[in-house]
């Protein structure tokens, strides 16, 4: 199950992410994103655990909770939408 956090410390890099993950269960991959230009951190992230109940658990767990001064918004990751080119 692929999950989205946002709010995420700048610097939390894609392995610290997996491990705040992986108190709750199996990570399969982790993956923080970053600006094009700069490389900083846009503070989001997506996680996927294997186990649904383990990612659901997460979720209830990390929502709202504070990392490095930062307080988490985490939620089941929606289908991202195609890019219309016009």
């Amino acid at each position: 199950m692929e999950i989205f956090v946002a709010g995420l410390p700048w610097a939390v890099d894609k392995e610290r992410l997996k491990d705040i993950f992986a108190e709750f269960g199996k990570v399969t991959w982790s993956k923080v994103i970053y600006e094009r230009e700069t490389q900083k951190s846009r503070g989001i992230g997506f996680v996927c655990m294997v186990d649904s109940d383990e990612a659901l658990n997460a979720i209830k767990c990390l929502n709202g909770s504070v990392v490095d001064g930062r307080k988490l918004f985490v939620d089941v990751a929606k289908p991202r939408e195609s890019r219309a080119d016009s």
